[in-house]
C-alpha cells in the first residue's frame, strides 16, 4: 500500500509504504521509487536516492520537505529500511552543518 497526504509538517509530504508483503529487500526500493515518483530507469541504491532527495530534488516528482514511513517492513527488507533511514538523517545533519542547508527529509519505520 502506498498513501500520500499531508502532515504534522507544514506543507510536507507524508508517504507511507505498507512493507509487510515484501518478498525481497528490492520491495522496498522499488515502493520508494515508486513513492518519490522517480523515473523507471533511477538507480536503486543508497547513494543515488539520497542524492535525488539531498542534492538534486528536481528529479522527483515528490519532493522535501517528506517524511517517509514504513510500516511493518518485512524480516528481508528491514536492514535496508533501517540503513537508509539512518543514511537520511545523516546527509541530512552533514549538509546541515557543512552548507547551512536543511533539506527536511526523514524515513521513520514503524514495526508494530
Amino acid at each position: 500500500m502506498l498513501r500520500y497526504g499531508l502532515g504534522d509538517m507544514a506543507g510536507a509530504h507524508i508517504i507511507e509504504l505498507d512493507g509487510s508483503q515484501w518478498s525481497e529487500r528490492w520491495d522496498f526500493w522499488r515502493a520508494l521509487r515508486q513513492a518519490l515518483l522517480v523515473r523507471s530507469d533511477h538507480a536503486l541504491n543508497f547513494a543515488a536516492v539520497d542524492d535525488s532527495v539531498f542534492y538534486y530534488p528536481d528529479e522527483l516528482k515528490v519532493r522535501p520537505p517528506l517524511r517517509v514511513i514504513v510500516r511493518r517492513p518485512s524480516a528481508v527488507a528491514l536492514t535496508d529500511v533501517q540503513t537508509m533511514a539512518t543514511g537520511w538523517a545523516e546527509v541530512r545533519a552533514w549538509k546541515r552543518e557543512h552548507y547551512g542547508d536543511d533539506v527536511d527529509a526523514s524515513i521513520v519505520i514503524e514495526t508494530e
